[in-house]
């Protein structure tokens, strides 16, 4: 169904400097833009799932573009940035390490382009000394930066890939890069930049 030109303008204003995601609607904004009581109880309603999904912590420095990223000389698979992520600010069992990356996937067009996710690891050693590693392609959520799985405290979890990780597994998760059709390869390159980044600790499944 197609959004209405007043709901289109709502969320077009919202795209401010320095602002990662569209929760900020005041009343006079919305009103201003043909949005009325009823509508704006439904952005009021709808913000409180997307916070909790996505939170409003954004890490504008770790999700800018790597300075080692380069158009012309970075290879899909690259592993660009990798930072741990504190476990008391995140939704996960006890003991489950979690680190953000950025690394170089593929566009629709052939070109190199930095992406975001992030790699979880169970609580429990290997039996075998490493993990069997799995990627897992979530389904989208919004188009803003903010938005960004791996940016949330929940990292996007809806009984997924959490029941990965308590079975032993290790997850890598992408966050996209805006174009549906370069989905596949956001995946296929996550898991290579996941085995550079922790190689030593991965299987080959």
């Amino acid at each position: 169904m197609r959004p209405s030109t007043s709901l289109s303008i709502v969320y077009y204003g919202l795209t401010s400097a320095l602002q990662a995601a569209n929760f900020n609607v005041s009343r006079e904004f919305a009103e201003a833009n043909g949005c009325g009581d009823q509508c704006y109880k439904l952005i009021q309603l709808a913000k409180q799932v997307d916070v909790g999904f996505v939170g409003t912590d954004f890490d504008f420095d770790f999700y800018a573009t790597a300075h080692n990223f380069s158009r012309n000389s970075s290879i899909p698979g690259d592993l660009l940035k990798l930072a741990p992520l504190d476990p008391a600010l995140l939704d996960v069992k006890a003991g489950t390490t979690v680190y953000r990356i950025q690394y170089v996937s593929q566009d629709i067009d052939g070109s190199s382009v930095p992406v975001t996710g992030f790699v979880a690891l169970p609580v429990h050693p290997p039996k075998n000394k490493t993990y069997p590693l799995t990627a897992f392609a979530h389904g989208t959520v919004g188009a803003f930066r903010g938005c960004a799985p791996s940016s949330g405290p929940s990292l996007f979890d809806y009984d997924s890939w959490k029941l990965l990780v308590d079975r032993g597994f290790a997850v890598v998760a992408t966050d996209y890069i805006l174009h549906f059709s370069a989905q596949a390869n956001d995946v296929y390159y996550s898991v290579i930049a996941a085995r550079k980044a922790f190689g030593s600790v991965l299987s080959n499944e």
